[in-house]
C-alpha cells in the first residue's frame, strides 16, 4: 500500500519537528463499534491523539490501516482538528475537511477528520463552505447536513486527491 506508506513517512518527517508536537503511532486493535481496545491479535491501526480547542489531550483515534474505519478509545473525540473546525467558524471561510487521518497527519494537522459522524450536523453547523477532498466525502458531508438551515457549499476536486 503505497500511498500509506508515503503517508506514514510525511508524517514521520513532519512530527520530528519539534514545533510541531502531536503524538500518534501505529498498534494493533480490535474495533467494536464507534469505540477500539489494544489487541495483540488484531488489525494494525494508525492511532492518534485528538486535542480539544485549548489543545490538551481527551482522547485517542485509532484508523484502520485498511480502509477508513475509525474509532475513539473513550467516546470523547467527534473530530481531529476541532481547532480548526472553531476557528472556521469563528472567522468564516473554508474549511478543509480530510478523509482519512494520515492525510490529515501529512498536512500537519491543517483542517479536520469527522470521527463521529453522528455528531457532524453539530460540527459542521454554522461553516460557511467545506472543501472535501474526495466526492464521496463530499455526499457524505452533504447527507448530514443538508436539513440544517445553513447547510455548508461544498467543494471537492474533479479528481481525487489520493492516489
Amino acid at each position: 500500500m503505497p500511498e500509506l506508506r508515503d503517508g506514514l513517512t510525511a508524517c514521520r518527517r513532519a512530527s520530528e519537528d519539534p514545533d510541531w508536537g502531536l503524538r500518534w503511532g501505529v498498534d494493533f486493535v480490535e474495533f467494536s463499534g464507534a469505540s477500539y481496545q489494544p489487541e495483540p491479535s488484531g488489525e494494525p491501526a494508525v492511532i492518534v491523539s485528538a486535542v480539544d480547542t485549548a489543545y490538551q489531550p481527551i482522547d485517542l483515534v485509532a484508523c484502520a490501516w485498511r480502509g477508513q474505519r475509525m474509532a475513539t478509545r473513550c467516546g470523547c473525540a467527534a473530530a481531529l482538528g476541532e481547532d480548526w473546525i472553531e476557528f472556521t467558524r469563528g472567522l468564516g471561510g473554508q474549511l478543509t475537511l480530510l478523509s482519512h487521518p494520515i492525510l490529515w497527519l501529512a498536512m500537519r494537522c491543517a483542517g479536520a477528520v469527522i470521527v463521529d459522524w453522528r455528531l457532524a450536523p453539530e460540527l459542521l453547523e454554522g461553516i460557511e463552505s467545506v472543501f472535501c477532498d474526495t466526492r464521496s466525502l463530499a455526499q457524505r458531508v452533504h447527507a448530514v447536513t443538508r436539513r440544517l438551515e445553513a447547510p455548508p457549499r461544498l467543494f471537492f476536486p474533479q479528481r481525487s486527491l489520493r492516489p
